[in-house]
């Protein structure tokens, strides 16, 4: 399962986690695993708290790939 976000900004803080947590629950109730690319450092530190893993620039746009498997 992937998941993609545009450039969107959250009007408060705490949003984001709160999505990726459900993909999480989903991702482990269906037994899929979660990838994302990520454009920035900041952002693989960013999903790294949530237990993604990076495999580096990848793809077309040479983004971080980041994968996560269901626990």
């Amino acid at each position: 399962m992937s998941i993609y976000s545009g450039q969107g900004h959250s009007i408060e803080k705490g949003h984001g986690s709160k999505i990726i947590d459900e993909f999480i629950t989903l991702s482990r109730e269906i037994e899929l695993p979660l990838s994302l690319y990520s454009e920035t450092k900041q952002l693989v530190e960013y999903y790294q708290q949530f237990g993604f893993v990076n495999y580096g620039k990848q793809g077309v746009n040479k983004e971080f790939l980041m994968l996560r498997t269901p626990v």
